[in-house]
């Protein structure tokens, strides 16, 4: 396709769009003028499940017209359809009308799905999975011991007092305690293990006016306890875990007396040992109903952060439990204080390798991104000397870019325009990209203080979103495709070329910039490290969160949640 002057009509934001034009652009009053008017669809359509239709009217109706470069049919009413399918998420729907004196052309992009910002349910939903509360189980096993279960027991344990044989309670000994977390739609069964658990007595043998003291231990390799916790946040944003009554299983009792091995005295003190284990499951479900019952797990968490530019409110206001693992519900607002209440999502799937899965949808980083990339793209620059000749020899290496007229320097406006989607996807290589379909470039020759123009055009950005370490995402842009809105040069040029030539110009003007962009989806949970003093914080350790893995959010009819996508995160080192 070859042509001196090229216009193209644009429906910014409007439902179609019209204009013509001779080939000499001059008006041909010898016939009927050329119009062309694009009904269906309009520009940045969100189309849903359904493919593009396009309806539109062409005056005279004897004119050729191509609809992405297939001829159409015309009616004598000037009607022409055509149904294109979404090869990507977006499609740029491109109608030419020609006649032997005029074209006329309409190029306008359309979306499939829905805007994001419909979809958007101002929340971030968070799994535990059961790998991240076996990890989690580890350093409960000192906060259980922390509670002084140990002490409670010892203030209990019995004094035995036979006439000739006495026992009297020194303490309990033990070895650290281990938790195994256990998921349930219940709750989450703590299975706590108290190991190598010591009862520790001074025994007493007195016979006439003889007598003798001795240690005695009564040991125990483990004793299980289990406990069903409700794991809930209240209205201010506390957290609390609940523990029901404790399940206790003791191991058999190993008797040392002195450091002499009991078994050669079992005749003697059988009947008093029994005075001691016996009971022992009592006194101990007492001792830890004394000291556990309702832990306090730190809070508020509510917090505010910003992610490129957008002020974040977030608040914890819902919890849940299913045999996956913990559910942890993030209200949002953005630019709003955050809801409170449970959320209108499910939690999202556990993820092999992940021992959090955080539910992102893309309206937030939609929301996101258009303070940070858009503002990183639109620019307005007025440049001379070295400069200037930058821009200046990538617009002369185009086809027709070498009549360009000698002026005191180039002028560079890029606009990202309205039409712009984020989606996200599968796997990490990117996990999500930004797409501006119609970013429009404007080229000009400063000559006298004054912008000439010399080149406009439409290009499609893809901005691809990756995790660069850790939680860190960056961007990678890449130009794919465009078209020449209107071009000055007075030689010979197919617009493939020129299209292909500026598209590798800007990609490579622009990415010098988005190389420096970053953002870290840390921030987005950031409240829920735990500050200092912070229970939940000192549950969690050293983390070093890594992003693992990206899937779709399933609902509970099995079908992926629009939008929303689970980030598998690693939150302990291997």
């Amino acid at each position: 396709m070859r042509f001196s002057l090229i216009t193209l009509a644009l429906a910014f934001g409007c439902n179609s769009g019209e204009f013509t034009i001779d080939d000499d652009g001059l008006g041909n009053e010898n016939s009927e003028p050329l119009t062309l008017e694009l009904l269906t669809p309009t520009y940045g359509e969100f189309l849903g499940d359904a493919s593009v239709q396009v309806e539109g009217l062409v005056t005279p109706n004897d004119a050729e017209v191509t609809v992405n470069g297939e001829s159409v049919e015309v009616s004598e009413e000037g009607v022409f359809t055509a149904t294109l399918e979404f090869d990507k998420r977006y499609k740029l729907v491109d109608v030419k009308a020609a006649t032997d004196d005029e074209k006329a052309r309409v190029r306008l992009p359309v979306f499939d799905g829905h805007n994001p910002a419909d979809t958007w349910p101002s929340a971030v939903p968070m799994r535990l999975t059961a790998s991240g509360l076996a990890s989690l189980g580890a350093g409960l096993g000192q906060v259980v011991d922390s509670t002084g279960w140990a002490e409670t027991l010892s203030d209990q344990l019995p004094a035995i007092d036979q006439g000739w044989f006495s026992l009297q309670p020194i303490g309990v000994l033990h070895d650290p305690s281990t938790v195994d977390l256990i998921p349930s739609d219940e709750g989450i069964t703590a299975a706590i293990v108290l190991n190598n658990v010591s009862l520790e007595y001074d025994g007493t043998i007195t016979v006439g006016e003889w007598s003798t003291t001795f240690p005695v231990s009564v040991g125990f390799g483990e004793i299980s306890v289990g406990l069903l916790t409700d794991i809930y946040v209240d209205d201010q944003g506390m957290l609390f875990a609940g523990l029901g009554s404790p399940s206790i299983a003791l191991d058999e009792a190993d008797i040392v007396i002195g450091v002499i091995e009991g078994d050669w005295l079992d005749g003697l003190i059988d009947g008093v040992l029994d005075l001691l284990v016996e009971p022992l499951s009592d006194l101990l479900g007492t001792a830890l109903d004394g000291v556990l019952g309702e832990i306090p797990l730190g809070g508020p968490y509510a917090f505010e952060t910003d992610l490129l530019g957008t002020s974040l409110d977030l608040r914890l206001s819902d919890v849940g439990t299913d045999s996956q693992g913990l559910g942890l519900g993030l209200g949002v607002g953005i630019g709003e204080a955050a809801p409170i209440g449970p959320l209108s999502v499910g939690w999202p799937g556990a993820t092999e390798g992940a021992d959090l899965v955080v539910g992102l949808h893309e309206g937030l980083l939609q929301t996101a991104l258009e303070a940070g990339v858009l503002d990183l793209l639109a620019q307005d620059l007025q440049l001379s000397g070295i400069a200037g000749e930058l821009i200046g020899a990538g617009v002369r290496n185009l086809p027709g870019g070498d009549t360009a007229p000698v002026g005191e320097g180039w002028c560079l406006q890029l606009n990202p325009n309205e039409a712009r989607v984020v989606r996200l996807q599968s796997g990490l290589e990117p996990f999500g990209k930004l797409y501006l379909p119609d970013m429009i470039a404007n080229i000009g020759i400063l000559q006298q203080g004054q912008c000439t123009p010399w080149l406009d055009a439409s290009a499609a950005v893809e901005v691809g979103l990756e995790i660069r370490e850790g939680t860190t995402v960056g961007i990678e842009m890449e130009f794919v495709e465009g078209a020449v809105l209107e071009y000055g040069a007075t030689s010979a040029w197919e617009e493939a070329e020129v299209v292909d030539g500026l598209n590798g110009f800007l990609q490579g003007a622009v990415s010098l910039l988005a190389g420096q962009l970053e953002f870290d989806l840390a921030d987005i949970a950031g409240g829920l490290g735990g500050g200092e003093g912070d229970p939940l914080g000192g549950l969690l350790g050293d983390i070093e969160p890594a992003v693992v893995s990206s899937e779709p959010v399933l609902g509970n009819d099995g079908a992926p949640v629009e939008g929303m996508y689970g980030l598998g995160v690693q939150l302990w080192a291997e």
